[in-house]
């Protein structure tokens, strides 16, 4: 008996240890993105027209990928390894606001968002972060969020 309870407990401790460090990529990612769209607008004036969720990463023009590659982001820092699977074989598990496409970061407000998971386009499918969503906003805070942004529900 004494045995069950330390294995349930090591495995208990095991899933914990895996989602805080699948957190801390996600968030490291969307860190990465945000400060290589920053470089972005600082050359050209403005954020890039990114696709909302291109169909090929590495060869969509307007990939998020894609695009920000020259400014260090490479397919890795396009999948939060929280997501699903089958979400991330596509190559890309976030979701771009294309609203703010072509803006200045100067036009935005600090709570427009920027970036969240693909898992809030559809109620089905769980947010990746034991129940929360984690959200890039225009001031460069993420934050994680029981609910998508709103235009998104």
């Amino acid at each position: 008996m004494t045995l069950i309870v330390v294995a349930l407990a090591v495995a208990g401790l095991t899933g914990w240890i895996r989602d805080m460090a699948h957190t801390r990529s996600c968030k490291a990612n969307l860190s990465k993105i945000y400060t290589a769209l920053e470089q972005y607008e600082a050359d050209v004036g403005r954020l890039p027209a990114i696709d909302y969720f291109p169909e090929d990463v590495l060869a969509d023009a307007e990939s998020l990928c894609r695009v920000l590659q020259p400014y260090g982001i490479s397919p890795t820092n396009c999948i939060c390894q929280a997501t699903a699977l089958p979400l991330r074989v596509t190559g890309i598990t976030y979701l771009w606001n294309s609203t703010v496409s072509r803006t200045p970061f100067y036009d935005l407000a600090p709570t427009d968002w920027l970036i969240t998971e693909v898992n809030a386009m559809n109620d089905a499918v769980p947010a990746p972060h034991n129940g929360a969503y984690h959200v890039l906003y225009a001031n460069g805070e993420i934050r994680e969020q029981p609910l998508p942004p709103d235009h998104l529900r």
